[in-house]
């Protein structure tokens, strides 16, 4: 009798020592999945540090890829969450894969450029294979981001520069007419004219 007792003690106290570990490591993750989900929902502010300016702007009004490029950088990723960076990653991707369909700007059209906007391509389509990582990190999405962001001034640091350079030249006129970059002409020696003699008097005989 003792030991049927004592038998049903034991197994009642490894249910009871059971169940409170579960208990226990379900609070454990519910925690876990909590603070993630505090991590991934807390926004971050983007330096977008490189502005194109006026000139650059005037001359680049017509590319409309890259004006939609703007407004959607400055309207979702200035200030934003991981979540949300990993939420509008395809949006992003679409404008960028066709930036170049409106792209006509013929200052721009060099090997340079043209890869940085390869690198911007890059860049993009990593952070939507993000979105697909069920395993990924807060602190992967906000170092892509900030990738993102860095090539995207990078470009417009680029865009100005070239400008810069053109405005220049438009403001310098350079008339080479001023100098005269002929060959001298030799200069025939000046020869001293010789005084005329004075004619000496005959004597007279």
């Amino acid at each position: 009798m003792l030991f049927r007792f004592y038998t049903l003690f034991l197994f009642c106290t490894l249910i009871f020592s059971s169940c409170e570990s579960k208990q226990e490591n379900s609070r454990e993750a519910v925690v876990e999945e909590d603070t993630v989900q505090y991590i991934f929902q807390e926004q971050k502010t983007y330096a977008f540090a490189e502005e194109l300016t006026d000139f650059s702007k005037v001359a680049t009004k017509d590319w409309t890829g890259y004006v939609k490029l703007t407004h959607f950088l400055k309207e979702h990723y200035l200030l934003t969450s991981p979540q949300t960076a990993l939420e509008m990653s395809e949006d992003l991707y679409a404008i960028v894969a066709k930036i170049r369909d409106s792209f006509s700007v013929k200052e721009l059209k060099t090997q340079g450029f043209d890869a940085r906007l390869n690198v911007l391509n890059s860049e993009v389509l990593r952070l939507t294979d993000m979105s697909e990582i069920t395993v990924i990190k807060a602190e992967e999405v906000v170092e892509q981001t900030e990738k993102i962001v860095a090539v995207y001034n990078a470009i417009n640091a680029k865009i100005n520069s070239i400008y810069a350079r053109k405005l220049l030249d438009e403001e310098v006129h350079f008339d080479e007419r001023i100098f005269d970059f002929r060959t001298p002409r030799t200069q025939p020696p000046v020869v001293a004219k010789k005084s005329p003699r004075k004619k000496e008097p005959q004597k007279r005989r």
